[in-house]
């Protein structure tokens, strides 16, 4: 049964589950419940369809599943993940009305499945900005999982607290919880999960201060993470080349870190992803900068300018791009100003999120 679930192709095909009685049990809906936050890795707007339609999905078991809390439960996890893609695609409001759904239903539940509803409401609380009650709630699914003595569980509920502290801007305490999580998550137990550690690990050690030998372990475990997960042309992928250079420039390793910026902004340039591309180009422009390289600098300034008119860039991207082409043509570029031009770029980037 699973096996044919896995030859559809969702999410488009997700409601033809519902037309179709044979699908009706409780491991197709933990199935699609587990579809849900694969999609929508990549797909949010994807993972919340499959999300919906697996709520449904609980509601259409047949009375056989219906005796005791079994459906009540699989509810709970159901309206859980449902909750988690609203907050993925920022209907935070929905999302915070699906989580409360989720707890009224959970009295009885397995502690991992409440751990899991904790850890994933206690994200939601970060993207409401609630940093002080995410941690709350990251605590204590922290607690249940240590009580289970469940390592992948443990080093998802970090990976969770590591987020709440790095959008708090404490980038070190980020990093510890991120680089605990990279070590506890089982990658093929859930391989998302291991990628996102490892990337996030990479991320709050170039923000913070670090010393060689963490940012050297980074870069090993973005290595493996590159060899078992997402392909060089994906935009995971690419996210991870990129992010291992950005560790390789902090090692003042720079020719290797020039070179996983070019591989990963040609990446980016194919698969058309302007904001990405934008502050991948500002990455490099920051290394030929720091090397007094102004003549590459300014070359690379007037490529930017004319390549993202061609990909119809938001009119904050090409404000951004155009005060620092201006800048570089003066020769006053700095690394304040690339500086102040990335955050305008992520600033625009997060209103189309």
């Amino acid at each position: 049964m699973l096996d044919l679930i896995k030859e559809l192709s969702l999410p488009d095909d997700a409601g033809l589950l519902l037309t179709e009685s044979q699908f009706w049990t409780p491991e197709v809906c933990v199935e699609l419940f587990r579809q849900a936050d694969l999609i929508g890795f990549t797909d949010p707007k994807g993972g919340l369809a499959v999300a919906r339609e697996a709520v449904r999905m609980v509601d259409k078991l047949p009375g056989e599943y219906t005796r005791g809390s079994e459906k009540t439960l699989l509810k709970s996890r159901g309206f859980a993940i449902l909750g988690s893609r609203l907050r993925a695609v920022a209907k935070l409001d929905e999302s915070e009305s699906v989580f409360m759904l989720a707890c009224g239903l959970s009295w009885g539940a397995l502690p991992l499945d409440v751990a899991d509803l904790l850890r994933r409401r206690g994200m939601l609380r970060v993207d409401q900005r609630r940093f002080r009650n995410a941690r709350v709630l990251e605590n204590r699914a922290l607690r249940i999982c240590r009580q289970e003595a469940d390592e992948h569980m443990i080093g998802c509920v970090l990976l969770a607290r590591g987020e709440v502290y790095f959008q708090a801007q404490n980038p070190q305490e980020a990093a510890r919880d991120y680089g605990a999580a990279a070590d506890l998550i089982d990658a093929d137990r859930c391989f998302i999960s291991f990628y996102s550690a490892v990337h996030n690990l990479g991320a709050a050690l170039v923000r913070g201060a670090a010393i060689p030998a963490e940012l050297s372990v980074a870069v090993e475990q973005i290595e493996r993470a590159k060899e078992i997960g997402f392909g060089p042309d994906t935009l995971p992928g690419l996210n991870l080349i990129w992010i291992q250079g950005a560790l390789l420039e902090k090692l003042e390793r720079d020719d290797e870190a020039e070179a996983a910026y070019q591989v990963s902004g040609a990446g980016l340039a194919a698969l058309g992803s302007v904001y990405e591309l934008a502050l991948n180009r500002l990455d490099l422009a920051a290394l030929l900068h720091r090397q007094g390289r102004l003549g590459e600098l300014i070359d690379l300034a007037a490529e930017m300018f004319p390549l993202f008119g061609t990909f119809r860039a938001n009119r904050e991207v090409m404000a951004g791009l155009r005060l620092f082409h201006n800048a570089a043509v003066d020769r006053r570029v700095t690394l304040e100003l690339i500086s102040k031009v990335q955050a305008m770029i992520a600033q625009a980037a997060r209103k189309v999120d």
